[in-house]
């Protein structure tokens, strides 16, 4: 069955010719020279040239818009996102020394605990955000986790949400991942991860991530799936980020 723009097409295919023959060779204005035949010829071109400018400005503005695409998608700005063990205030872990820590709530708690020697060495989960590609920044970054935690045997849910103005290339961004109830020992249970973040290209890009099993997805500003794929975790460490400190015998 034909659609109805196939339908109007055909239709004006066939209708047109005689409207123009009913209005313009049907009578004369005065004054006007030319026969009928010059006229029509006149016509011919004057359509085609129309035709031309139309044909020239559509294929101009889809080489511009291929362009900025290509443009956006060589400087995209992409992130990095890991999970983190170290000590409190990333303690022997070497970073770049603008670096910073969100001080989330349950953090600035743990932080105000008595300083006693199980705490020490306690070490915590954060979440390790840096970004890479051609451009210094990314702008307006807002950031939203889901996690699970045990306290007292019952299994708790926490959500929450930070926003950042810019993020520099080569500084880390570290998420501690602490409750505020946290205790010795207190293991985290990732559910999920979305990331939304602006390059300098005016491109809004969200990052989301789900757990068991792990996938991340990127999504563009009219929520195209730029890639999409199954992470396979493997345990790991940095081994130029570590101070390696040795009692004397």
């Amino acid at each position: 069955m034909l659609s109805r723009n196939t339908i109007i097409a055909i239709i004006s295919f066939l209708v047109i010719p005689v409207l123009i023959n009913y209005f313009l060779l049907s009578w004369r204005a005065p004054r006007v020279n030319g026969s009928e035949g010059d006229w029509l010829g006149f016509l011919a071109n004057y359509i085609g040239l129309i035709g031309a400018v139309v044909i020239a400005v559509i294929q101009f503005t889809k080489q511009r818009e291929s362009d900025i695409k290509k443009d956006i998608e060589q400087n995209r700005s992409y992130v990095d996102i890991q999970d983190f063990n170290a000590k409190l205030m990333l303690v022997d872990t070497k970073t770049h020394e603008n670096s910073r820590i969100i001080m989330t709530e349950g953090f600035e708690s743990l932080l105000m605990k008595p300083v006693i020697p199980e705490y020490e060495n306690l070490k915590i989960s954060y979440l390790k955000i840096s970004h890479y590609g051609t451009a210094p920044i990314i702008i307006n970054c807002n950031i939203e986790v889901q996690y699970n935690y045990i306290l007292d045997g019952v299994q708790k849910h926490k959500g929450e949400k930070y926003s950042l103005a810019s993020i520099e290339q080569g500084i880390e961004v570290f998420v501690p991942l602490v409750p505020i109830e946290s205790t010795q020992g207190m293991s985290i249970e990732m559910v999920s991860l979305k990331f939304e973040y602006s390059t300098l290209k005016n491109e809004r890009l969200k990052l989301i991530r789900l757990y068991n099993p792990t996938i991340e997805t990127l999504y563009g500003e009219k929520e195209e799936v730029i890639y999409c794929e199954e992470l396979k975790l493997v345990n790991w460490i940095f081994p130029n980020k570590q101070t390696m400190q040795r009692k004397a015998p």
